[in-house]
């Protein structure tokens, strides 16, 4: 079974980077809340998870110091421009593509 997405193919996609000072708890229940509609309004996020409801996992690890979140952060996003973060700092995007990253 997959998702209803048109005519995309089957495939892993990395939909959002992030980083949090709360705990995972928290922060994933702030997802949900987001999904339910809940929470602050972040309409990717909450596109994201009404769309992809029950195909979505959260991959995270622990990392040792605040210059090493931020290397990794920018590195992922860099590399993987994913759909759901809005500051993409150094990737240039073509612009009839650009369409993709707008709010």
């Amino acid at each position: 079974m997959c998702p209803e997405v048109g005519l995309f193919f089957d495939t892993s996609y990395l939909f959002y980077v992030g980083k949090t000072d709360r705990t995972l708890n928290v922060r994933f229940e702030e997802y949900l809340a987001d999904q339910d509609g809940k929470g602050k309004p972040r309409i990717k996020v909450f596109e994201m998870l009404k769309q992809y409801d029950g195909f979505l996992y959260f991959y995270y690890t622990e990392l040792r110091s605040a210059a090493e979140v931020k290397r990794v952060e920018e590195k992922l996003i860099n590399t993987f421009v994913p759909r759901v973060n809005t500051q993409i700092p150094r990737t240039k995007v073509k612009e009839e593509l650009k369409y993709l990253y707008e709010i």
